[in-house]
């Protein structure tokens, strides 16, 4: 829904648009829509001004709970 900033701390992950490693730097706004994966961990430093909109599989239960935390 909004902005979604994030900093690869350690590890790595990819998504649709490409493969991060540590010290890349993601901004994502509204528009964009991914499923970030990772195959041996990561820790992520990640900013958001919206609740996250889960798209896919048993997540998705947990969109309503974003309304009632902000």
């Amino acid at each position: 829904k909004g902005y979604e900033l994030t900093l690869l701390l350690d590890g790595s992950m990819e998504d649709e648009q490409g493969c991060y490693g540590v010290g890349d730097f993601l901004l994502l706004d509204g528009r964009h829509q991914h499923a970030p994966v990772t195959r041996e961990g990561c820790l992520c430093y990640l900013v958001l001004d919206a609740p996250l909109q889960f798209t896919k599989g048993w997540p998705r239960l947990l969109n309503g709970l974003g309304s009632l935390l902000y």
